[in-house]
């Protein structure tokens, strides 16, 4: 052996607390990864999701405007100037389940166009805006209260904060065609 070599050994002790150690810092890597992904999810994941939701919910959507459509044909007076036996009953129309398309959204200056559903529960704004229950529908007197994320689930009022007066929101429900504008 030579002796100029300086002796480097640790004792089983000091080896343990190293190995202790080794593991806490790979499971702190490994707990970072997964944080990492957890946001990747919530802000990319999620919104691949509503787009999904999406795209179902526009389809029930314009179903949905078809029926009543070919209810208000069929309750139609044959002459004009008559009067129909019976009024189309919308209300079985306008009054849908949580998380069930009610109405079709469209910002232009925001290029959003979001299909709305019936509630504001966590399933339900996760497929896009919801209509708070207890307001009137769009179209009708008084406020409607439509609510949507701001930064996860497709993010559809991620721009609210760019709209300015006079801007107009668009909204088509069973009953027509409804232009909002912006007020200061």
């Amino acid at each position: 052996m030579n002796s100029n070599l300086a002796s480097f050994s640790l004792t089983s002790t000091e080896m343990l607390i190293s190995r202790i150690f080794r593991r806490i810092g790979q499971l702190m890597i490994v707990l970072g990864i997964l944080t990492l992904l957890f946001v990747v999810y919530q802000l990319w994941g999620t919104g691949f999701l509503t787009d999904r939701y999406q795209e179902g919910l526009e389809n029930d959507f314009e179903e949905l405007v078809e029926q009543v459509e070919q209810v208000e044909l069929i309750d139609a007076p044959d002459e004009p100037g008559a009067e129909s036996e019976s009024e189309p009953d919308l209300a079985e129309f306008l009054w849908r389940s949580e998380g069930e398309a009610i109405a079709h959204l469209n910002i232009p200056s925001l290029n959003l166009s979001k299909t709305v559903v019936s509630g504001v529960g966590v399933q339900a704004l996760r497929k896009g805006p919801g209509h708070y229950s207890h307001t009137p529908l769009p179209g009708m007197p008084g406020n409607s209260a439509i609510a949507g994320h701001r930064t996860t689930w497709g993010a559809p009022f991620g721009e609210i904060n760019e709209l300015e007066p006079g801007d107009e929101i668009l909204m088509q429900t069973v009953q027509g065609s409804f232009t909002y504008r912006v007020v200061e």
